[in-house]
């Protein structure tokens, strides 16, 4: 009984849980107004439309993020609701993972010029600034927001793990 009843419990608070911890994190990071990324100076028209689809201003389709932050979740959850020191070695050692290909991405796929032609230095630092900004704040908030349910979960999954046991012990007696 005792893995079936685990898997159960895993699922409701995934579904339950989960769902608006996804909400949360792309409504914060998505407010405009908080986290603004002005288009830089003197770029054409064709440019704005590709500098805003870049830093991901109109970008209406998924990246990579819904699953990471999915598959964080999971990982925190199934790592805290095991309880041992492997389970929290498990996250350090994601975090530590995550830490290190985002670093590698920023340097080596993600590096933007230092300037552009005909744009002014100021608004182009101003706009790089801010993307970076969005960007951190992004990778931040939602591992905190992936770490913090993971663990909620977990501990909501024990305590409802906890409850059905007593109650099949007092049906069985």
């Amino acid at each position: 009984m005792e893995p079936v009843v685990k898997i159960i419990i895993f699922s409701i608070i995934c579904m339950i849980l989960y769902w608006p911890a996804g909400r949360f994190v792309g409504w914060l990071l998505h407010d405009k107004k908080s986290l603004p990324i002005d288009i830089p100076i003197n770029i054409g028209t064709d440019e704005a439309t590709e500098w805003k689809e870049i830093t991901w201003e109109n970008k209406e389709g998924e990246t990579g993020g819904k699953a990471i932050g999915w598959m964080e979740r999971i990982l925190t959850f199934v790592a805290v609701f095991w309880g041992e020191e492997k389970g929290y070695i498990l996250i350090a050692g994601w975090l530590a993972f995550k830490v290190a290909s985002k670093w590698e991405a920023w340097q080596h796929i993600v590096q933007v010029p230092g300037s552009l032609n005909n744009v002014p230095q100021l608004s182009y630092l101003k706009a790089r600034w801010q993307w970076g900004s969005r960007l951190l704040t992004r990778f931040l908030v939602g591992t905190a927001a992936n770490i913090s349910l993971g663990i909620i979960g977990a501990v909501l999954g024990v305590v409802l793990y906890e409850k059905v046991v007593e109650i099949w012990i007092c049906k069985v007696r």
